[in-house]
């Protein structure tokens, strides 16, 4: 037999089955175009030279090795799609004479005609679009766009390599199918038909309890670290549980409206319900991947968008004022220096201050928290111990314009997380000596600048500077204070950042130790453009691969149950149902297939929303509203592209099964 013959046969096969071969070229081309664009942001000397390009250098680094481990995961998923739909296919090349290893090769080159055109128009698909990426970039991160054009070999042969790497897999797990299977079993397998699933109430219970565990994970949470901590644990216990219940619920769904007499017969209700029901072992998996990435595309989308277009919400919650100081172990005359040495350098840079300064003496220390106990731990670190702040009364009074009293044993506090009051209520006991707590106070803007610490931080309020002095003798030089002083400034960016540097040169020449240092929202803003845009366009990357993910799965999933589909409405146009009554069925189960994903990824959003607040407050995203404007915004927005995926599914899957 002429090995030619094989060549030909291949792209044969592939012409003939163009409907379901094309979509796969065209998100294996998708990916890689994304992978190779990525890798030459990674590799350019232009985005290495932007302000903070090494943390966006780092950041596109990250989000190639994510989608690398999607492509390989997705592909393969899609790829074992393609397989069971040619299992008959496969059958008959045995009974045509075909031996395993003839079936073997022509699968083979089929697999690589489709994964080298994709990866060539892929590759060629980001060279072309590179240079429109990159003025995004410049953009979003606020930079002057650059002439010129970058075209990495390295990023290449880095995307050569991952998906040959990917089709060597494919191909080494389509061989095992073939070889472990036969002509009879194969031909059998498209007329095979499924037994009425029975109800599967132990995965659904597993599936409940996965579901409610990462639900409760997500809204119960408080604090912002143990977010951070648990977040993967809830994402795949939602993930299990998902799965589960798209098994188990979505048969026993289906059962109810089977009995429902009212709804069950009716054409159009018939026809799907029964359909889906029959089929609902092998949809369940579909479905449920449809949920997961609708939620993936909604929570990175939104997140990320949030952190980027809340920038000035978020640079005022960190930096509560526009210049602040804070100086470690200073006695109350360098203090004195201090505050001068701030209003010189503002005339000096030509800026002036507003009279809306916050300061105040405190002293801070590390503390073991036992209960409501807490002790001096001098080697104490954020993560494992908590960081106590102790002001005087006077000074808080004088901050925040309130007349608030306290006896000698008394004290009120405040927490960077807003905590609830329950937390310190009744007494609390430092260093050994017991304090009536009075409840929780705020007013202090310096307290949400401290989030991002990522620390267990309390502010606590004594009566006047003994006490303080009193429970910090053993651990702080007497005579000796820390110092904050924030001040907001009327002028422009550039002189602020101008003055930022200046006083961080001058505080330099002074001997009050390591712990003084000054921070400025203009001189930083550049930072948070490199973090929260590297974020956002990454972000923006793979919320469309995600979304690609979803459209190709919807489509091999419409395609599939078309053909399967064809004969059974052909024999219910025979009997008497007309073409009309056929479009409303389709759009019945269309609609079912369509409206299940997106309504458990709207309600996965909604258990996520607090959890994903708290982790937001460790960004520096404190505003709620910001986040939940964008949440609802990504939502409609991905709605109105689900609603033309689902207007175009439904067509295709029409054409299939009418005659």
């Amino acid at each position: 037999m002429r090995k030619t013959m094989f060549f030909k046969m291949a792209a044969e096969n592939l012409k003939k089955n163009r409907q379901t071969c094309l979509p796969f070229i065209l998100t294996l081309a998708g990916t890689a175009a994304i992978y190779d664009v990525m890798g030459t942001l990674t590799e350019s000397q232009m985005v290495a030279s932007m302000f903070g390009g090494s943390f966006m250098v780092e950041i596109l680094r990250m989000g190639r090795w994510v989608v690398g481990l999607f492509s390989l995961i997705f592909l393969f998923y899609t790829n074992s799609f393609l397989l069971k739909r040619r299992k008959k296919e496969f059958g008959l090349y045995h009974i045509l004479g075909l031996e395993k290893r003839h079936v073997a090769l022509l699968l083979v080159l089929e697999l690589f005609y489709t994964v080298l055109a994709g990866l060539a128009l892929g590759i060629l698909t980001g060279t072309l679009l590179y240079k429109a990426v990159f003025l995004l970039l410049c953009r979003i991160l606020h930079e002057p766009m650059v002439l010129g054009f970058d075209f990495s070999v390295k990023a290449m042969e880095n995307t050569g390599a991952l998906f040959g790497g990917i089709f060597l897999l494919l191909a080494v797990h389509g061989i095992r199918q073939i070889s472990h299977s036969e002509a009879a079993e194969l031909l059998k397998s498209a007329q095979a038909g499924e037994r009425e699933p029975k109800n599967r109430w132990f995965l659904a219970l597993l599936g409940l309890f996965f579901l409610g565990s990462g639900y409760d994970l997500a809204v119960t949470i408080e604090s912002p670290l143990s977010a951070m901590a648990y977040f993967f644990l809830a994402v795949l216990l939602v993930v299990a549980g998902t799965y589960c219940l798209f098994t188990a619920g979505s048969i026993f769904v289906l059962k109810v409206l089977k009995k429902n007499r009212n709804y069950y017969y009716k054409s159009r209700h018939f026809t799907s319900v029964s359909g889906m029901l029959y089929r609902m072992k092998q949809n369940a998996a579909g479905l449920a991947s449809i949920c997961i990435m609708s939620t993936a595309v909604l929570l990175i989308v939104s997140t990320t968008a949030c952190l980027y277009f809340g920038m000035d919400d978020l640079m005022r919650t960190r930096f509560p004022r526009n210049i602040q100081v804070t100086a470690g172990n200073v006695t109350d005359g360098e203090i004195e220096e201090l505050e001068n040495l701030v209003l010189e350098t503002a005339e000096k840079c030509g800026v002036s201050v507003r009279n809306n300064e916050e300061n105040y003496r405190y002293r801070s220390f590390f503390a073991q928290e036992k209960g409501k106990s807490f002790t001096y731990d001098p080697e104490g670190v954020f993560g494992t111990a908590t960081e106590l702040y102790c002001l005087t009364l006077e000074d808080f009074n004088r901050i925040t314009g309130q007349q608030l009293t306290l006896a000698q044993d008394e004290i009120f506090y405040d927490s960077v997380y807003g905590r609830s009051e329950e937390k310190l209520q009744g007494s609390v006991t430092i260093q050994g000596k017991e304090w009536k707590v009075r409840g929780l106070v705020t007013g202090l803007d310096s307290v949400s600048a401290q989030r991002v610490m990522m620390g267990s931080i309390y502010y606590l309020i004594f009566p006047d500077q003994a006490a303080v002095r009193e429970l910090t003798r053993e651990f702080v030089p007497d005579g000796t204070w820390e110092y904050f002083l924030g001040v907001d400034l009327d002028g422009g960016s550039e002189k602020q950042a101008e003055m930022t540097a200046e006083l961080s040169t001058l505080l330099a020449e002074k001997d009050w130790g390591s712990q003084t240092y000054v921070e400025g929202a203009a001189a930083s803003r550049e930072n948070f453009y490199a973090i929260y845009g590297g974020l956002f366009f990454v972000g923006i990357f793979l919320g469309v691969l995600f979304l690609m993910a979803t459209v190709l799965i919807i489509y091999y999933k419409q395609v599939s149950e078309g053909y399967e589909d064809h004969d059974r409405f052909v024999i219910m146009q025979k009997v008497g149902m007309d073409k009309s009554e056929v479009r409303r069925t389709i759009n019945s189960q269309v609609r079912m297939v369509f409206l299940l994903p997106v309504l458990a990824a709207g309600v996965h959003m909604i258990f996520a929303y607090p959890m994903m607040s708290r982790i937001l407050l460790l960004l520096n995203l404190g505003n709620q509203k910001i986040f939940l404007a964008g949440v609802f915004l990504t939502f409609l927005i991905f709605l109105v592209f689900y609603a033309l995926v689902y207007f175009f599914t439904a067509r295709t899957y029409y054409r299939l099964v009418r005659w």
